[in-house]
């Protein structure tokens, strides 16, 4: 018999009746898919119920394990005595199956004041050399599961040379010829085909009920996120509309969400909101499988632009499914706060200059509430209407970025401008190109596309030939802490900071690595070192290299302190090599 549930309520009160009541089904089937808590769930019964149906319990993972010898002897290290025993389990059996007395005086002399078979075997289990006995060992181990619940996990992980007839054989014999009581966890969908064959031959005459564990999106945050969390409304409601059930991954993102609310603690509430959708939905995309979720790649190209430039009829049914949850999600558009969470799930760790940086501009661009309004109610001009309304939607973008020229991202405008030209635009398109110059003619941090991490993400020849075009005429300002520390935080440069570190002076480098300390030092550090480490590198590259040594190497040669700090870097004081 098969029963599926969905309240994670009833499946509690379930195993805890297969726990604690010997008159419960031997043996069940608890089954569902990866990180949907089916551990977690079993662990939680046996914290709530002290007094099991059995003296004993055992608990073993079947990763890995490649015979059913292994299985049984396994099974033994794990056991736990859950009640007090008045006499020892097989009273007589140690004196009447080692017959060799010499062998069960060594025994005892080994386990010293080990008194049961149990604690016998528990303690010569233990032992370095125990491969001399070890056949006796595993002959009469097995033989002392009796009266115990035995949990048998991750059945589909099992090692190739473990059968699905050797597990269930086991299950069968101890349910019928041990008095114990047997839990088998699986995902049963990532089994191998052949498995999961003889898996369903079999599973109906070995255990008496089954489980198909699928909990809510709802139950499944409960389970991860404290109720006391600022935005636990949102959680649940991101995941309900992801349809996100998986423990693990919920896990995973709120730990990243953590790490971001640590590091940018004053942001406002709509950037932390969207910490929360965008790293759920990010985490899902990655992480998830099936195909369900879209990819990364998906959505970093999510934009109006994208879904304008799609042949719906060239559409698979899953690119479909993918569109429909973007547009549930109420996913506008991919920005760069977005981009960056996206390349630290990529690369493992956070970029935190660019990231600060895109950070600063969503701050400003939210700050500017009229702005962003019409930016949005452009979006809704095509997503809300079947209507054929392309000059009304192409006037709505172009005077939504107009009217923001001073806060939209170089990236943003190039989406908008991308819209425009798909809608047959052109003039409109160059003039948002050639305003945008213009507004920000004297900001050389906007107009530097080929120094921004968004640079790549853009594709509008004209408009990035413009912004080219205008940084020359904008002379650059550099500050020897910022290059250092940025250089030391993404652990790469560009021609610029070549040329500016190439003219700069041994003592300005000195003077600046004086004045900084803490975090800020470790991080210029990092930067003014990693060009001693570059193979094949350029003369200007050695050079710079170079310099940096001999810095480090005059405030090595201040004091004993200095030279003992520098020293993991391999510096050494001059004179001293």
């Amino acid at each position: 018999m098969t029963s599926e549930w969905t309240n994670l309520d009833d499946i509690r009160e379930c195993l805890d009746r297969f726990a604690a009541s010997e008159n419960y089904p031997i043996a069940m089937v608890l089954s569902g898919d990866w990180g949907t808590g089916k551990t977690h769930l079993w662990r939680e019964t046996l914290d709530r119920n002290e007094e099991l149906a059995k003296p004993s319990y055992a608990y073993v993972s079947l990763f890995g394990i490649n015979s059913l010898d292994d299985l049984k002897y396994q099974l033994f290290q794990v056991l736990e005595r859950r009640k007090k025993d008045s006499e020892e389990a097989e009273p007589g059996w140690w004196q009447k199956n080692v017959t060799d007395r010499k062998l069960a005086k060594q025994i005892d002399r080994l386990s010293g004041e080990e008194k049961s078979l149990f604690g016998k075997l528990a303690y010569l289990s233990k032992l370095p050399y125990i491969n001399k006995i070890e056949p006796l060992v595993c002959g009469i181990s097995f033989n002392y599961i009796r009266e115990t619940i035995v949990c048998i996990d991750d059945f589909e992980r099992k090692g190739a040379g473990l059968r699905v007839i050797d597990v269930l054989g086991l299950v069968s014999l101890l349910r019928e010829n041990r008095n114990s009581k047997v839990i088998l966890i699986l995902n049963e969908d990532t089994l191998s085909d052949g498995d999961k064959k003889e898996f369903k031959r079999l599973n109906e005459k070995v255990f008496d009920w089954g489980i198909i564990l699928k909990p809510s999106p709802e139950h499944t945050v409960s389970c991860v996120i404290p109720d006391d969390d600022s935005q636990f409304q949102l959680w649940k409601d991101t995941a309900i509309i992801l349809k996100a059930n998986n423990i693990r991954i919920i896990r995973r993102a709120y730990e990243f969400v953590k790490m971001l609310r640590e590091r940018y603690p004053e942001v406002t509430e709509p950037l932390h909101q969207q910490f929360v959708n965008s790293m759920l939905f990010f985490c899902f995309s990655m992480y998830g499988k099936d195909g369900k979720y879209p990819s990364l790649q998906e959505l970093r190209d999510v934009g109006l632009w994208s879904f304008l430039s799609r042949d719906d009829e060239d559409e698979s049914e899953e690119s479909k499914a993918h569109k429909e949850l973007i547009q549930a999600m109420n996913w506008v558009s991919t920005d760069e706060v977005d981009l960056e969470l996206i390349r630290f799930l990529e690369q493992g760790y956070l970029s935190q200059v660019p990231l600060d940086r895109a950070i600063e501009n969503k701050e400003a661009q939210l700050a500017n509430n009229e702005a962003e309004q019409a930016i949005q109610d452009a979006w809704r001009i095509y997503h809300d209407s079947f209507k054929d309304n392309a000059d009304e939607l192409s006037e709505a973008v172009y005077n939504a970025c107009l009217g923001a020229l001073k806060i939209v991202t170089p990236y943003s405008l190039d989406q908008s401008i991308r819209i425009l030209r798909d809608l047959g635009c052109e003039e409109l398109a160059n003039d948002l190109a050639d305003r945008f110059v213009t507004e920000n003619a004297e900001d050389r941090a906007r107009l530097d596309i080929d120094g921004s991490a968004f640079g790549d993400e853009m594709s509008d020849e004209y408009f990035l030939g413009k912004l080219r075009d205008a940084l020359l005429d904008v002379p650059e300002e550099k500050n020897l802490h910022e290059v250092l520390a940025r250089l030391g935080k993404e652990r790469g440069w560009g021609g610029s900071d070549e040329e500016y570190l190439d003219e700069i002076a041994i003592e300005e480098v000195v003077e600046i690595l004086e004045n900084y300390e803490g975090e800020d030092l470790s991080t210029m550090l990092k930067g003014a070192t990693q060009f001693a480490h570059i193979s094949n590198a350029s003369e200007r590259i050695i050079r710079i290299a170079e310099k940096m040594t001999a810095a480090l190497e005059q405030i090595a040669a201040m004091n004993e302190l200095n030279a003992r700090r520098l020293k993991r870097f391999g510096i050494r004081p001059k004179g001293n090599e």
